[in-house]
């Protein structure tokens, strides 16, 4: 589904920008995790 433009409001778009932060991190860290485990080291 496409959102159109201009339909989510600038504090809409900033809320989700803060709330997706932790998980960006946290998916980095898992793939980091599981290449060192098999044995990609960076």
């Amino acid at each position: 589904m496409h959102i159109p433009e201009n339909y989510l409001s600038p504090s809409t778009c900033t809320a989700f920008y803060f709330a997706i932060i932790p998980v960006i991190k946290r998916t980095i860290s898992k793939v980091k995790r599981n290449l060192i485990e098999e044995g990609f080291h960076f």
